[in-house]
């Protein structure tokens, strides 16, 4: 149903292998345990443990804390950001007007139309791309719900325009062009920090609302979209083709911390309650942030399912949920993260029947009444998502018995 390896070319596979073995972003593993040439075969971290502390597994992360802050943070906070940034830009604005000096290398004035939409207007003038038929945007999209965009969008980056085609592309030479495009438009070397940026800007499309409809409603309407995550493979196939080793390893790795940061921020409620909100009522209170939560876990399955995460990611997005059953929002997470990532986690009968054990039966208590966002579910509902994770999991085990033989 899912084969390991026919899905995309075998040197896809080697240069993902490499690059986390020759990764100085992350502890070097032995990678002589198996035979696979895949990282994801590696012993996983039992996901079953309690950690000694809710934060001691993220403080190695090199992506600063605000960006928790950046994308569930309440309405009155993103409103109040976005203007002080367009005052911060009309400012800048009124500085560069009064200066006495002039660029020669700037660009032509181009009158533009009296209509605008607010902050937007005043970002860079894009850079020329590969002709296509796909419009780029001149501005980012209104946002439908209170997802903040990443801080990058105070200055646009000059690959944005390639980054949003390929991004919202489901065509593979498309999508391969302009992830050419980016990784040649971009001074990813002299300023490696902008690959985090980079990082950022996928978690938030994979995560945002898009013409009214949520990443996660996309999914369930077309079966398992999975553009987003095949454009970060392209791209990262981009960077070790055209750039270096390193710089397609570090995007990878910045990819990995940020989604698994954003992921904690979001389904973790101690945190979310400690650090962030001091009212409980006020944790993911919004069907937008819920949206846009369980966007992200299946966006976390996918990049895994195209082999862009390791075992020990999808680990910690585990242990969260499992730690925080208390609400349908976390069953649902929990059930498109596993139905997402594919089969190739679950490599023993006997990791499907630990899981099955406690998790699921944890997940069992919650009542179909205990919504975070007060959108209670039908009757026996909760029951239906734990079933549909126990039937795939037995499936893809019975699946993995039959192909071993």
């Amino acid at each position: 149903m899912y084969p390991p390896y026919d899905s995309l070319p075998q040197d896809t596979y080697h240069h993902l292998d490499a690059a986390w073995n020759n990764n100085p972003y992350h502890p070097q593993e032995d990678n002589n345990k198996h035979n696979y040439p895949l990282y994801r075969y590696d012993s996983p971290v039992d996901p079953y443990s309690i950690p000694s502390s809710p934060s001691s597994s993220s403080t190695n992360l090199s992506v600063e804390d605000d960006v928790k802050l950046l994308f569930y943070s309440c309405p009155n906070e993103i409103r109040r950001a976005l203007e002080h940034l367009s005052d911060s830009v009309q400012r800048g604005l009124l500085h560069s007007n009064s200066s006495d000096s002039l660029n020669p290398l700037a660009m032509p004035f181009v009158p533009t139309t009296p209509n605008t939409t607010g902050v937007y207007d005043k970002d860079l003038l894009t850079p020329r791309v590969p002709a296509s038929d796909l419009p780029l945007p001149s501005h980012p999209p209104k946002r439908q719900h209170n997802v903040p965009l990443p801080h990058v969008y105070q200055n646009r980056p000059p690959w944005f325009p390639a980054f949003w085609a390929g991004v919202n592309s489901s065509d593979d030479s498309v999508q391969q062009r302009f992830a050419l495009s980016l990784v040649t438009g971009g001074d990813w070397l002299s300023s490696p920090r902008s690959l985090g940026e980079l990082a950022q800007y996928f978690v938030w499309r994979a995560s945002c609302l898009l013409d009214g409809i949520s990443g996660v409603e996309s999914a369930k309407a077309l079966g398992i979209d999975i553009r987003f995550s095949l454009f970060a493979l392209n791209v990262f196939h981009k960077f070790w083709q055209f750039l270096s080793e390193e710089a397609a390893a570090q995007f990878i790795w910045y990819l990995g911390d940020s989604v698994v940061r954003v992921f904690t921020s979001t389904w973790d409620i101690n945190e979310q309650l400690d650090r962030f909100h001091p009212k409980a009522d006020e944790y993911l209170r919004t069907p937008s942030q819920v949206f846009a939560g369980l966007a992200l876990a299946s966006f976390i399955g996918d990049l895994y399912q195209q082999s862009l995460l390791r075992n020990t990611h999808l680990n910690k997005c585990l242990r969260i949920l499992k730690q925080n059953l208390y609400f349908v929002e976390h069953v649902d997470a929990l059930r498109s993260l596993v139905c997402h990532a594919g089969p190739s986690y679950w490599r023993k009968t006997d990791e499907i029947n630990n899981f099955l054990a406690t998790v699921l039966v944890a997940a069992g208590r919650v009542r179909d009444e205990a919504s975070l966002c007060g959108q209670a579910r039908e009757e026996g509902q909760v029951m239906t998502m734990i079933d549909d994770v126990s039937n795939v999991l037995k499936q893809w085990n019975a699946e993995t018995r039959v192909y071993m033989q």
